[in-house]
């Protein structure tokens, strides 16, 4: 399984504690909830993109139909979008 570069943290492990951080507090959005477990996890200096390379607008406009406007990739009440984009990246990191 893939890690965070730098470090022995296995970034399934990130984005399963994050769809649930999301899960529970759905108006943060998903970078906020994926830069949330970062930080219990003492990563502070890499953003999320750095993290988890799949994690991208590009990703997100061309298989997720993602309409970046503003802060967010999705309308915010748009939340099962966001848990098929954490389902699929669970899926390619659990390869």
């Amino acid at each position: 399984m893939k890690t965070i570069e730098g470090t022995g943290i296995k970034i399934v492990d990130v984005l399963s504690c994050s769809k649930i951080t999301y899960s529970k507090e759905t108006s943060l959005g998903m970078c906020h909830a994926i830069l949330d477990t970062l930080w219990k996890r003492n990563i502070y200096s890499m953003s999320e993109q750095e993290c988890i390379p799949l994690f991208n607008k590009r990703m997100a406009i061309e298989m997720f139909g993602a309409n970046p406007n503003g802060n967010f990739w999705w309308l915010i009440s748009d939340t099962d979008i966001r848990i098929k984009y954490f389902d699929w990246l669970i899926e390619q990191y659990n390869l």
